[in-house]
């Protein structure tokens, strides 16, 4: 800036503010991790990671079932997925639940959305059978582990609920209410900055912030893509090979 006494041009410190549009990565526990890969950093994010691990679980049963001529007819892979499809649709809820429950802590979510969030739960719990119903029956019985009860009688029974169809519904409906919850801006994340007195964080979607902790100070600012893109990939290849298995259904 220049001075009127002295008309000199002096430079005024300022945060630096950088541009990364590498496409983000999220953390995943079965493999090698990466200091570049993002983590959850409050409690809806890390409900949050817990639906992608589900989902990462359904995308390799579907890849799987894609694979073969008729999908509907290998049940035991079918009921597998049963397991990963009952905790995701728990995920949801979660959020939903997340959301509602502890409002007052995402102030920046608009009343618009917040009405949203209160007509689309119920509809969601009407849609998906989180307590009594198929789903959860058959990952309580065959799925998650084989209960013994299941063949004190015909255990047909239990197999005949193991239905593709049925379960790629519910699926649908459970990527809609995530894509919705997705759009949200009330999730928070974090990575390896190299440096231990240097706290990386996403609060604002797409907006990196270094933190000195040390001295309390904002260091740089970095536009980057959120981790939100990273889990939008991953349901889009869910689309993907749903649809794939659906046309292979007529």
């Amino acid at each position: 800036m220049e001075t009127e006494e002295t008309g000199e041009t002096q430079s005024r410190p300022g945060i630096p503010i950088y541009i990364d549009d590498s496409q983000p990565e999220i953390d995943d526990p079965a493999n090698l991790s990466n200091n570049s890969y993002w983590f959850p950093a409050n409690n809806i994010s890390i409900k949050l990671a817990t639906c992608l691990e589900s989902i990462r679980d359904i995308e390799r049963l579907l890849a799987v079932l894609v694979e073969q001529d008729n999908p509907s007819s290998d049940k035991r892979i079918v009921k597998l997925m049963a397991t990963p499809l009952y905790s995701l649709a728990s995920g949801v809820r979660d959020l939903f639940n997340d959301l509602q429950g502890n409002a007052k802590e995402y102030a920046q979510i608009k009343d618009k959305q917040k009405r949203q969030i209160n007509r689309r739960l119920p509809e969601y719990l009407r849609a998906v059978p989180l307590q009594d119903g198929d789903l959860r029956t058959i990952r309580d019985k065959i799925s998650s582990h084989v209960d013994k009860d299941v063949f004190t009688g015909n255990p047909r029974r239990i197999w005949e609920l193991v239905d593709l169809d049925v379960q790629l519904e519910w699926l649908r409906t459970i990527i809609d209410e995530l894509m919705f919850l997705l759009s949200l801006d009330a999730y928070a994340w974090t990575r390896d900055s190299g440096d231990p007195a240097i706290f990386r964080l996403m609060s604002v979607d797409g907006v990196q912030v270094d933190l000195n902790l040390e001295e309390y100070l904002i260091l740089d600012v970095t536009m980057v893509k959120s981790p939100k893109y990273y889990i939008s990939t991953k349901i889009q290849e869910i689309a993907t090979l749903y649809k794939r298995i659906k046309s292979k259904r007529g």
